[in-house]
């Protein structure tokens, strides 16, 4: 899960964290697996366990995690095309 800093955003990526520009990060994350649902937030959707969608904006939970990020209005479309291609090809 990405979190925007004041300086860049930051990737964790198993236990080392990087700190870049989002919009590098989503040019870097060429993965279906890896979607932007926010302004400050791309997720990868394989580690998503719950999503709330009576929260607005809709709040995503993670597995093994007590991180959350959000799905905005603007990306919603995006996001629920993304997770209806990855369930699709399983």
């Amino acid at each position: 899960e990405m979190q925007r800093s004041l300086v860049g955003s930051e990737m964790c990526i198993r236990d080392r964290v990087f700190t870049m520009p989002l919009y590098k990060i989503r040019e870097t994350m060429q993965s279906s697996y890896m979607v932007q649902t926010h302004r400050s937030f791309i997720v990868n959707l394989s580690n998503i366990s719950y999503l709330d969608k009576t929260k607005n904006p809709w709040e995503l939970s993670f597995f093994n995690s007590d991180q959350h990020a959000y799905v905005s209005r603007g990306y919603k479309k995006q996001f629920l095309s993304a997770i209806s291609s990855l369930f699709s090809n399983d």
